[in-house]
C-alpha cells in the first residue's frame, strides 16, 4: 500500500473502535469508513475492515482485516469542490454487514448516490470478499498455531520494525531541521500558502513540528487531524 493512504487504514480502524467498542464489533460485522475528518484523504478513498476473531466461539478480538480502495464515484457534485458536502457521500463508521447479514439498506443509500452503481456495486463486492477471505485466513493461522504464538508474533514484527526506524533516526545527528516551501495557491485563490516544517532529532526519537504550516483555506486540499502518513513516508524513502 502506497504510504500517503496507508494511515487511512489505521485510523479508520480506530474510528470504528471509538464508536463502537471492542464488543460491539462482532464477527461477521464489516464496517466501512471514508470520513474526512477521520482518515485526511478524499472521500473516494473508503476502508472497509471486519473483526478477526479466534478461539472458542471466536470470542477474542485478535485484530482487522481491513482494505482501502479508491471508489469510483462517491456522488459529488463537482471535482474538486471546495465543499466537503459537495465532494461526495461521507460514511463514517457504518456497519456494510452486521454478525454476516448485509444490511440492505446501506447499500441501496450507496447505490442511489452514485452515477455508476453497477461498477462500483462489483467494486464493493471486490472489496468485502477481500476482506472475509483475509479474515478467515488469519483466523485459520491463528486456529493453527494458537492466540498467544500469533500475539507474540505479531509483537515482533512491531519490536523489529520500531527498532529499525529508531536505529535509522540514531544515524541522523541530532539538531533541529528546517525547511519551508510553497504551494502556488488553494485553488480557491491565488495566495502562496506556506509550509513550513520543523524536525528535532534527539537520539532515537524525532519530533516533526507542523504548527508553521498555512491556516485552514477555502479550497479542497487541508488535511484531515491526521498527518503520520507524511513523515512516515518521508522515512521510509531514507530506508
Amino acid at each position: 500500500m502506497p504510504p500517503f493512504v496507508a494511515d487511512s487504514v489505521g485510523m479508520a480502524v480506530r474510528d470504528g473502535l471509538a464508536i463502537y467498542g471492542r464488543d460491539r464489533l462482532h464477527h461477521g460485522d464489516v464496517v466501512l469508513c471514508n470520513h474526512a475528518a477521520v482518515q485526511g484523504q478524499h472521500l473516494n478513498n473508503t476502508v472497509m475492515y471486519t473483526p478477526i476473531r479466534a478461539g472458542e466461539d471466536r470470542a477474542t478480538l485478535i485484530g482487522f482485516f481491513a482494505i482501502n480502495v479508491h471508489w469510483i464515484d462517491i456522488a459529488g457534485a463537482v471535482p474538486r469542490s471546495p465543499d466537503i458536502f459537495g465532494e461526495g457521500l461521507q460514511l463514517r463508521s457504518i456497519k456494510l454487514w452486521k454478525r454476516g447479514e448485509p444490511v440492505e439498506e446501506i447499500y441501496r443509500i450507496i447505490e442511489c448516490n452514485t452515477r455508476q452503481p453497477t461498477e462500483l456495486m462489483g467494486d464493493i463486492a471486490a472489496q468485502l470478499a477481500g476482506c472475509l477471505l483475509g479474515r478467515d485466513l488469519i483466523a485459520r493461522l491463528v486456529d493453527k498455531y494458537g492466540i498467544a504464538t500469533f500475539r507474540q508474533a505479531v509483537a515482533i514484527i512491531l519490536d523489529q520494525s520500531e527498532a529499525a526506524a529508531r536505529a535509522l533516526i540514531r544515524a541522523t545527528p541530532d539538531g533541529i531541521y528546517m525547511h519551508e516551501t510553497y504551494l502556488d495557491n488553494d485553488r480557491a485563490g491565488d495566495e502562496p500558502l506556506p509550509i513550513r516544517i520543523k524536525v528535532v532529532v534527539a537520539g532515537d526519537e524525532m519530533t516533526i513540528d507542523y504548527s508553521g504550516i498555512a491556516e485552514q483555506v477555502k479550497g479542497p486540499i487541508n488535511s484531515g487531524c491526521s498527518v503520520v502518513a507524511r513523515p512516515r513516508r518521508a522515512l521510509r524513502s531514507n530506508t
